[in-house]
């Protein structure tokens, strides 16, 4: 009886907070391919060498791409310290859009190495050079990090 006590007394006091397990914070270069539908015309689109800088505060996630900002959440998968996914979608930024982007095969590691790669569904009428243009895009993205240092992405309002 008493050690179950005990063990009953452990298990509710020591609870502690685990700190998130990968971390995506920094400057990352990669590419996106995407099928598009543009105005009722289906065009392929291929972004290279391009940077993004995410932010990231436990599972939070702030993220600044092509002049958009991105909000969201990670989570974490079973089985592995540094596995997991996140969820981001358009917030705000330089034009009006719509877009969720699923973060997969995140891989970090203790000297800031990094990559993920992403599938994405996009739709706006404002992209510069193309206003008015109705554009629907699926996107398939692979990133690469290329520095650790937190490049402090705004919080959208």
């Amino acid at each position: 009886m008493k050690k179950l006590m005990i063990i009953g007394l452990l298990g509710f006091v020591a609870p502690q907070a685990e700190a998130f397990s990968f971390d995506l914070t920094g400057t990352w270069t990669g590419t996106q391919v995407c099928d598009d539908l543009v105005d009722g015309v289906p065009e392929n689109f291929v972004l290279t060498d391009n940077l993004l800088e995410i932010s990231q505060d436990g599972q939070n996630i702030r993220m600044k791409n092509f002049g958009l900002l991105y909000e969201g959440v990670a989570q974490k998968i079973a089985g592995g310290p540094t596995k997991g996914e996140a969820l981001v979608s358009v917030c705000g930024g330089n034009f009006e859009a719509q877009e969720i982007v699923r973060i997969k095969r995140i891989r970090t590691g203790r000297r800031g190495a990094g990559s993920w790669d992403a599938e994405s569904i996009f739709q706006s009428d404002a992209v510069p050079g193309s206003i008015g243009e109705q554009d629907f895009s699926t996107c398939k993205w692979a990133y690469e990090r290329i520095s650790t240092d937190d490049p402090n992405v705004p919080a959208c309002n």
